[in-house]
């Protein structure tokens, strides 16, 4: 609890917080040998296995054209990177420029993609260039708002992204966000945050979907999200001035797209035990399904919970988000007054 109150920096995840999360799919540039219909059925016929936000935009795309989408065998993904495979017996990689590097691809093949908003994806079909798709994901307009007054907290606010480093600025200049780390792969973002705590900062981190999952669990016992997204939650009302505990973590499932967590670290097993040993002498403890570890505690909120906690509707999520962070102090304090009788 006294580290909540010391937090300095908050570490948001881009895609699905900061932005809509909702990517569409803005232009096709084929090389001469290919057709765009042609560069986007193959490419969407591979990303259909992806779990990646950009690869369902690819596969919204060519179903709106009425492309038939045969069947990919030996699908890879490659986290941060893409994703390869076999589509009608050729080998395509799609993905970031670090994919068609490893093809063996020169940088002088690629032409200029348009707009420096938009995400480009890279595909090479038997190992030679075959064009680019780009789509581009909206900044939630909620977001400014959030960021302005995580600002005004005087929280230091640090983007983290897989996109190119264009993008990652473009995204950072329009919320203002001073400083961001682009082209990151999942692997890196614990490192990244471990980084940042061993300058002597504490940090929150802010995120939204599967390819958070390794970052939020790196400091609590959470349960990551399966393939459909499925995750269970320890999730507390806003009441007045009390929180309530709405159900168990283990005793409940909810699917949902978007899994929204925060992450607390602890200063000493001694401050965790604490707090678990105050909840687990009272007989709703039960009903918290507060997770501890040494490492620190996991809170996973869905957006219902968000709503009942702050009110809006699902388009202002990422205000809310920001505003329980904020918030948090008052409900340690308003949880600790409760357990200990105040």
């Amino acid at each position: 609890m006294r580290t909540l109150e010391k937090v300095d920096t908050l570490v948001f995840d881009k895609t699905g917080t900061l932005t809509e999360g909702k990517p569409r799919l803005t232009g096709i540039m084929p090389q001469k040998s290919f057709s765009a219909e042609e560069l986007l059925r193959l490419t969407a016929t591979l990303e259909r296995a992806s779990e990646h936000p950009l690869a369902g935009a690819v596969v919204m795309a060519a179903n709106e054209r009425g492309l038939q989408l045969s069947a990919a065998q030996e699908f890879e993904s490659r986290p941060g990177k893409g994703v390869t495979g076999r589509v009608d017996g050729k080998l395509i990689a799609a993905g970031s420029w670090a994919l068609m590097r490893e093809q063996g691809i020169e940088q002088t093949a690629v032409g200029v993609l348009g707009g420096v908003d938009a995400t480009g994806i890279f595909v090479a079909v038997d190992r030679e260039y075959a064009g680019s798709i780009t789509v581009a994901d909206p900044v939630k307009q909620s977001a400014r708002s959030a960021i302005t007054e995580a600002k005004q907290q005087g929280l230091k606010l640090v983007m983290l992204t897989g996109d190119n480093r264009v993008v990652a600025e473009t995204i950072a200049r329009q919320l203002g966000i001073n400083e961001f780390r682009a082209e990151v792969l999942p692997g890196e973002k614990s490192k990244i945050v471990q980084n940042y705590q061993q300058q002597g900062r504490i940090v929150a981190m802010a995120g939204d979907g599967i390819n958070d999952a390794p970052v939020l669990s790196r400091y609590g016992k959470g349960e990551e999200p399966d393939r459909e997204g499925t995750v269970r939650y320890a999730s507390f009302t806003l009441a007045g001035q009390e929180f309530a505990a709405m159900d168990s973590a283990h005793e409940h499932k909810f699917a949902f797209n978007e899994a929204i967590s925060f992450i607390v670290p602890c200063d000493t097993q001694r401050e965790i035990d604490y707090f678990w040993e105050k909840l687990s002498a009272d007989p709703k403890a039960e009903q918290c399904g507060w997770l501890k570890d040494k490492y620190g505690v996991i809170w996973q909120v869905t957006p219902t919970i968000l709503n009942q906690m702050l009110g809006g509707n699902d388009e202002e999520r990422t205000a809310r988000v920001t505003q329980a962070f904020l918030n948090m102090k008052k409900l340690f304090n308003a949880l600790k007054r409760a357990y200990e009788g105040k």
